[in-house]
């Protein structure tokens, strides 16, 4: 708390808190909103992928404004948000957003998804049955753990989900070696059929969520995942791990060629044995990487960016004795670019 009390000055506009992720700190949320009430300082609880419950907990609190997601919980349009609390602050987030020239104008909601919010809401309160909601998603996992369930080695786990994202999901593990195919082998081949299923992937299975799911989807899932975890396949061969046959260990400038444009970062390198750690240099930051080596072959990622902005870059490429390197990175979400890299110094 004495840190929280020592941030506050008087150019703290709000305190923010995002709901879902408050056990993961040291002050409980009602602590927290208490402490900014003290310096009267307004508590926003970011509660997107909560369920918005009558009464509502955080403003129970004290928190002055609880925001929600309508496209989550709610099921109602993805590009629409609800917030709920003081009417003095809501009033000023309204006065400073569409359809006034304010600064929230660009993030404006259309008309289509404020009907769309409304009508969400009022089903929320007024006509959803949340328990047979439950017992529904309940039911598409049961079908799907009684195709899956007697597959030999194959093993399926409920779980319960904590204050967000509210469904239970369903967690899947098999011993690879018996039924010769790989979670990650798996979960590509659910994605890249038809139709496709997207589920999550694990580093020992996989995770079946219900919330998207709708009737007869989960037959169709229930068929495909008991179709692919079945199917005959040759045994798992261990990759071939080729020793090092490239030292680059130094100091490296990378270039990279994105889409429309191109930066220069750089990237401090030591090998020991097949394994690299090291440094990279953005524009703004310095981040630890880790990677390896195989013949020829280098591979290392690196973390860069700020909280939701955070983007991992996946380095793979070639080494030359010439000292120099190229590849390509992979992006995740935001593609891939191209890269290449000569050892200074």
């Amino acid at each position: 708390e004495a840190d929280l009390r020592a941030a506050i000055n008087d150019q703290t506009a709000l305190i923010a808190i995002t709901g879902d992720l408050a056990h993961l700190g040291q002050i409980p949320v009602e602590r927290t909103i208490a402490i900014a009430r003290e310096h009267g300082i307004p508590c926003l609880v970011d509660a997107a992928a909560e369920r918005p419950l009558i009464p509502n907990p955080y403003l129970q609190m004290g928190a002055d404004a609880v925001t929600y997601s309508g496209g989550k919980c709610l099921r109602g349009p993805q590009a629409s948000g609800l917030a709920l609390g003081r009417k003095d602050l809501l009033w000023a987030a309204f006065l400073n957003a569409a359809p006034h020239h304010g600064l929230g104008r660009p993030m404006k909601a259309g008309k289509e998804e404020i009907m769309g919010l409304l009508a969400a809401v009022e089903a929320w309160v007024l006509d959803r049955d949340h328990e047979a909601e439950w017992r529904m998603w309940e039911g598409y996992l049961a079908t799907i753990q009684a195709a899956i369930g007697s597959i030999p080695t194959v093993s399926t786990t409920i779980e319960q989900p904590g204050i967000a994202n509210v469904a239970p999901t369903m967690r899947i593990t098999w011993d690879t070696a018996t039924l010769r195919v790989t979670p990650a082998q798996i979960h590509r081949e659910l994605l890249e059929g038809q139709p496709a299923i997207a589920c999550h992937l694990l580093s020992d299975g996989l995770r079946i969520m219900t919330y998207m799911m709708e009737d007869g989807d989960d037959a169709i899932v229930a068929q495909h995942l008991s179709a692919l975890l079945t199917a005959e396949r040759p045994p798992l061969v261990a990759p071939v791990v080729e020793p090092p046959a490239v030292e680059v260990s130094g100091e490296w400038v990378i270039e990279l060629r994105y889409v429309l444009d191109s930066s220069t970062h750089a990237l401090s390198l030591t090998q020991d044995g097949a394994t690299l750690r090291g440094e990279y240099c953005a524009r703004y930051e310095r981040v630890p990487i880790e990677g390896h080596v195989q013949g020829q072959a280098v591979a290392f990622s690196a973390v860069i960016g700020y909280e939701a902005n955070k983007v991992r870059y996946r380095f793979t490429g070639t080494a030359e004795q010439d000292g120099t390197m190229s590849g390509e990175v992979d992006l995740g979400e935001y593609g891939s670019a191209q890269w290449s890299a000569h050892r200074v110094g």
